[in-house]
Protein backbone atom coordinates (compact mmCIF):
# COMPACT_ATOMS: atom_id res chain seq x y z
CA UNK A 1 0.00 0.00 0.00
CA UNK A 2 1.25 3.45 -0.93
CA UNK A 3 0.39 6.35 1.33
CA UNK A 4 -1.56 9.24 -0.17
CA UNK A 5 0.62 12.16 -1.33
CA UNK A 6 0.72 15.14 0.96
CA UNK A 7 0.12 18.80 0.00
CA UNK A 8 3.75 19.57 -0.87
CA UNK A 9 4.08 16.55 -3.14
CA UNK A 10 0.92 17.54 -5.01
CA UNK A 11 2.11 21.15 -5.25
CA UNK A 12 5.50 20.04 -6.59
CA UNK A 13 3.84 17.92 -9.27
CA UNK A 14 1.54 20.77 -10.32
CA UNK A 15 4.47 23.19 -10.40
CA UNK A 16 6.50 20.77 -12.51
CA UNK A 17 3.56 20.43 -14.92
CA UNK A 18 3.19 24.21 -15.23
CA UNK A 19 6.92 24.70 -15.78
CA UNK A 20 6.95 21.97 -18.43
CA UNK A 21 3.98 23.58 -20.21
CA UNK A 22 5.68 26.99 -20.27
CA UNK A 23 8.92 25.42 -21.45
CA UNK A 24 7.12 23.74 -24.37
CA UNK A 25 5.49 27.07 -25.28
CA UNK A 26 8.91 28.78 -25.19
CA UNK A 27 10.44 26.09 -27.44
CA UNK A 28 7.60 26.47 -29.94
CA UNK A 29 8.07 30.25 -30.03
CA UNK A 30 11.83 29.89 -30.50
CA UNK A 31 11.34 27.45 -33.39
CA UNK A 32 8.95 29.86 -35.09
CA UNK A 33 11.39 32.74 -34.62
CA UNK A 34 14.25 30.62 -36.00
CA UNK A 35 12.16 29.72 -39.05
CA UNK A 36 11.39 33.40 -39.65
CA UNK A 37 15.07 34.33 -39.28
CA UNK A 38 16.18 31.60 -41.70
CA UNK A 39 13.60 32.70 -44.26
CA UNK A 40 14.77 36.31 -43.92
CA UNK A 41 18.43 35.27 -44.30
CA UNK A 42 17.58 33.26 -47.42
CA UNK A 43 15.72 36.22 -48.89
CA UNK A 44 18.64 38.54 -48.10
CA UNK A 45 21.10 36.10 -49.67
CA UNK A 46 19.03 35.90 -52.87
CA UNK A 47 18.84 39.69 -53.04
CA UNK A 48 22.61 39.91 -52.50
CA UNK A 49 23.23 37.41 -55.31
CA UNK A 50 20.92 39.33 -57.62
CA UNK A 51 22.70 42.62 -56.89
CA UNK A 52 26.10 40.95 -57.37
CA UNK A 53 25.00 39.52 -60.72
CA UNK A 54 23.75 42.94 -61.83
CA UNK A 55 27.09 44.49 -60.87
CA UNK A 56 29.00 41.81 -62.78
CA UNK A 57 26.84 42.32 -65.85
CA UNK A 58 27.29 46.09 -65.63
CA UNK A 59 31.09 45.74 -65.43
CA UNK A 60 31.03 43.26 -68.30
CA UNK A 61 28.96 45.61 -70.44
CA UNK A 62 31.32 48.50 -69.70
CA UNK A 63 34.44 46.46 -70.35
CA UNK A 64 33.41 44.34 -73.34
CA UNK A 65 30.54 46.39 -74.74
CA UNK A 66 28.40 43.25 -74.77
CA UNK A 67 24.99 42.78 -73.28
CA UNK A 68 24.78 38.99 -73.44
CA UNK A 69 25.14 36.95 -70.29
CA UNK A 70 28.53 35.26 -69.78
CA UNK A 71 27.12 31.79 -70.41
CA UNK A 72 25.09 32.78 -73.52
CA UNK A 73 26.39 32.46 -77.02
CA UNK A 74 26.02 35.52 -79.21
CA UNK A 75 23.31 35.33 -81.86
CA UNK A 76 24.65 33.97 -85.14
CA UNK A 77 23.59 35.24 -88.48
CA UNK A 78 23.43 32.62 -91.18
CA UNK A 79 25.21 33.43 -94.38
CA UNK A 80 23.44 32.25 -97.51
Amino acid sequence: MVPRPDFFTKADKELAKIIDHHWQEELKIRKEEDAICKAQELEDKKLEEKIHFQEVMKKREEKLHKQTKPYELPHRREVA
